[in-house]
């Protein structure tokens, strides 16, 4: 540390309180030692750059996709990985569809877990700091979803019969919920998950979904992530779903990067899907294929046949699994989607426009009747 430095450093720290103020190479904020694993390693990849890694603590993490794409089933079994870690879970559901049975589906234990139905935010944003204010660190906090999210005033508004426009009014407690829930997070070690609806765009020039609760959803996660769903056939007949994860933001890591998650619906979760594309001669160079048959490229040895054997042989194949990783993370291997990244900044800049456009036309009106007034007082 130099004399400046540390001069200054001095000066905050007897001057300023009730904030938390040191150096930042001895922050335990600015540093994420702790993880919780997805439900897939291709997509622990994607988030963290680590295989067995995922989900950093002190993070909030926005997921978002259409109906029936796993949102809620991702949530549990994260927050089933994140009891084995110590995290206790806090499940808030808004929508009435977080069962006992659904989640022990999943291998959360409910026995361990809190529960809250509710809808209105007057109530749910003081449940959030109470949490806070419980002392209790490393919680695992599910909220799904933001699209079931209300205020108050319309229910009181219902019962008077007399139904007035939001005017905003509710993007902005949620943006007040999404400030909190970061907040908690880093406070707390925690973690929070929650769940969001997409909204379609249609039209002539293709555009990517929106998310419903304004932009404070996409702006205060550290991590968000896009679902789309994939139906996957066998002789013509649909026997699960492929889900394609985006990282559409992630401070830990590259963003727009995509991940594969293979849902059987006999088989259930294909944890090792999107892997072997990764083992292949063009990339890790760990095994090559020959037919239906792939070889270990080290002793020529064969590894296993078809590629649905591949993927669960991986599953216990620890030194496969390891040589991979190490792979990933000395080369910094990119799935980034150009497409994707480019979707998002046309978007980004066609709201700028359109914002821009809003202005200019309120400025318009409001000089309009400036000038009338003017004129009427002057013919008066």
């Amino acid at each position: 540390m130099n004399e400046n430095t540390k001069k200054l450093l001095d000066n905050l720290k007897k001057n300023v309180r009730g904030m938390t103020v040191g150096m930042m190479a001895d922050s335990t904020v600015a540093i994420r030692t702790g993880f919780i694993k997805t439900p897939s390693f291709d997509l622990n990849r994607i988030l963290s750059g680590d295989l067995f890694h995922g989900i950093p603590e002190k993070t909030l993490v926005g997921i978002a996709g259409p109906e029936h794409s796993f949102k809620s089933s991702f949530c549990m079994l994260c927050a089933a990985d994140a009891v084995k870690e110590g995290y206790i879970p806090v499940v808030i559901d808004t929508e009435g569809g977080i069962t006992k049975d659904f989640c022990t589906r999943w291998g959360l234990n409910v026995d361990d877990a809190i529960y809250s139905y509710e809808i209105f935010l007057e109530r749910i944003i003081p449940f959030i700091a109470n949490l806070k204010d419980s002392g209790m660190r490393k919680m695992i906090i599910i909220l799904d979803s933001v699209g079931g999210l209300e205020r108050m005033k319309t229910y009181n508004d219902a019962l008077d019969a007399d139904i007035k426009q939001d005017q905003g009014q509710l993007q902005r407690s949620i943006r007040t919920l999404m400030k909190l829930l970061a907040w908690v997070c880093v406070e707390t070690d925690s973690i929070c998950i929650f769940t969001a609806h997409m909204l379609s765009r249609p039209g002539s020039v293709p555009m990517p979904d929106d998310v419903a609760g304004g932009k404070a959803v996409k702006l205060f996660p550290s991590i968000f992530i896009n679902l789309k769903k994939e139906s996957m056939k066998k002789e013509e007949k649909v026997v699960g779903h492929r889900l394609v994860a985006t990282t559409m933001k992630n401070r830990f890591y590259p963003p727009f990067q995509t991940a594969a998650i293979d849902i059987n619906y006999q088989e259930g979760i294909n944890r090792t899907a999107g892997l072997l594309e990764l083992l292949l001669p063009d990339k890790a160079n760990l095994l090559r294929k020959e037919g239906n048959s792939y070889f270990n490229i080290s002793d020529d040895t064969k590894y296993a046949t078809y590629d649905n054997a591949v993927e669960a042989k991986l599953l216990n194949d620890m030194p496969m699994m390891e040589k991979l990783n190490e792979w990933l993370k000395t080369t910094g291997y990119s799935t980034v989607d150009t497409n994707v990244k480019e979707a998002e900044t046309l978007l980004g800049a066609v709201k700028e426009e359109a914002v821009k456009a809003d202005v200019k036309g309120k400025k318009l009106k409001t000089n309009a009747k400036a000038r009338l007034k003017t004129r009427r007082g002057f013919n008066g």
